[in-house]
């Protein structure tokens, strides 16, 4: 269980398709690799470097959208 004390964060990263919060969760709550991310999921870990790198520039534009309401 994470929680977060920050409502927009929780908010963005709740807007975000389940693989990619659940990317995210596992590299920077659960402390995994991205090696051991791809063996979740069946991927190399240069395909879970850019899956990381996409979730967060997705998770940027939304929490701009709440911060700032726009992209």
């Amino acid at each position: 269980t994470v929680i977060l004390t920050n409502g927009e964060l929780a908010a963005a990263l709740l807007s975000l398709p389940e693989r990619k919060r659940e990317i995210i969760y596992l590299y920077f709550f659960g402390n995994y690799t991205q090696q051991e991310i791809g063996k979740i999921y069946g991927r190399c870990r240069s395909s879970m470097c850019y899956q990381l790198h996409s979730a967060l520039q997705m998770l940027q534009e939304e929490m701009e959208v709440l911060l700032h309401g726009e992209y």
